[in-house]
């Protein structure tokens, strides 16, 4: 089956045309707060979720709908409305047991922070593919702990910063680039990589799930240094990355 894929284009535009380009998605951004505001309020009052059809008969005199083109508009009531949807669906899974996070509310959008976001995760996936296609690497290794944020300690403020980083996107979009140019991904646990000793061939329990008494063969004596149970001293790094497999 084959996959498609959109391409982000910077443009650099004149002063009108920026000027048009701004007001279309600042209207579009409000339209869209507009629907979400109506959605939460009918779903905290009600517990019901708002169609789309609903939401283009409610929304099509509003101001801002009349701003944009209809099928611009249509199309941002529509997002809208399936994020609520997803919302439902995954709220039924939390309920079923199937999801570890109890899903929250569509919030009002902040497209800045969201394109940011979007475009640093981009060019983090495309910086790593370079990487393998130029020095010829065929399997890509992506070390993922399921719910390792919500046991995170690091200290507050870094915490707070280690929660925020988008790593679930990022493993999605490298995932993604990987099977475009076919290259080979892997997604593997990776706890107790930074603990258990490689040389020493220490057994790597689950995350979650270590057994009573078990303890590392050696020990990371400082950022980037591994000390082996010999005495033998390897970068910290490679030690945790030979256990991913």
């Amino acid at each position: 089956m084959p996959s498609y894929g959109c391409q982000q284009i910077l443009i650099i535009p004149d002063l009108k045309l920026k000027a048009v380009l701004e007001f279309v998605c600042q209207e579009s951004n409000k339209l869209a707060n507009c629907a979400i505001y109506y959605c939460r309020q009918l779903y905290l009052k009600t517990g019901q979720i708002a169609h789309r059809y609903d939401l283009n008969k409610l929304l099509k005199t509003n101001p801002h709908f009349k701003a944009l083109y209809s099928h611009v508009g249509q199309a941002t009531l529509t997002s809208v409305a399936e994020s609520f949807q997803s919302f439902k669906a995954l709220r039924k899974l939390s309920f079923s047991g199937k999801l570890d996070q109890r899903p929250r509310l569509p919030n009002y959008r902040t497209e800045k922070r969201n394109r940011q976001v979007r475009d640093a995760v981009n060019k983090a996936a495309r910086l790593i593919i370079n990487h393998c296609l130029d020095n010829q690497i065929k399997t890509i290794v992506f070390g993922w702990n399921k719910g390792q944020k919500d046991s995170a300690n690091m200290g507050a403020k870094t915490n707070q910063k280690f929660v925020q980083i988008p790593t679930g996107r990022l493993k999605d979009r490298i995932a993604q680039l990987a099977e475009t140019y076919g290259i080979k991904f892997v997604e593997t646990e990776e706890s107790y990589t930074s603990k258990a000793s490689f040389v020493d061939l220490d057994v790597l329990p689950t995350i979650g799930a270590k057994p009573d008494g078990w303890q590392q063969s050696g020990k990371r004596v400082k950022r980037g240094l591994y000390r082996t149970a010999n005495n033998q001293y390897i970068n910290a790094d490679c030690n945790g990355l030979c256990r991913l497999k």
